[in-house]
């Protein structure tokens, strides 16, 4: 007998999830944009960016304005992992998320962290 799969809130819960959740999450439904974007981030964590990228491929063939901003936000974690550090794709990607959902702090924070990294500490402290 396989295990029941209950998806409590994923705009709550989709980033605490580990491949384990992701897998049967999209076992169960293969569209499951909030399981894919979560694996993206977690391969991006990995330093696996060739399935980090498919991922992301995934959720924008499936739809491609599922939770923009929170795309956004992800392909600038790849921009700041992948190509050592592209602080400019990375604050393009981050500007870009903020500016759909102004009210979602983390990005900011990552804005704050790019800024941080390039020595630009007043943009750095407006941010943080």
């Amino acid at each position: 007998m396989s295990p029941r799969i209950y998806q409590q809130d994923p705009a709550v819960y989709w980033n605490t999830w580990a491949h384990k959740e992701c897998n049967a999450l999209i076992r169960h439904d293969p569209r499951n944009c909030w399981a894919h974007l979560r694996q993206a981030q977690l391969y991006i964590e990995e330093k696996k960016f060739a399935e980090a990228e498919e991922s992301m491929q995934k959720v924008s063939r499936i739809d491609p304005n599922f939770q923009k901003h929170l795309q956004l936000e992800v392909q600038g974690d790849f921009a700041m992992k992948k190509d050592e550090k592209d602080i400019d794709t990375a604050l393009k990607f981050y500007k870009q998320s903020a500016t759909i959902k102004p009210e979602y702090f983390e990005v900011y924070i990552k804005m704050g962290k790019c800024f941080e990294k390039d020595k630009d500490f007043e943009n750095a402290t407006k941010n943080f």
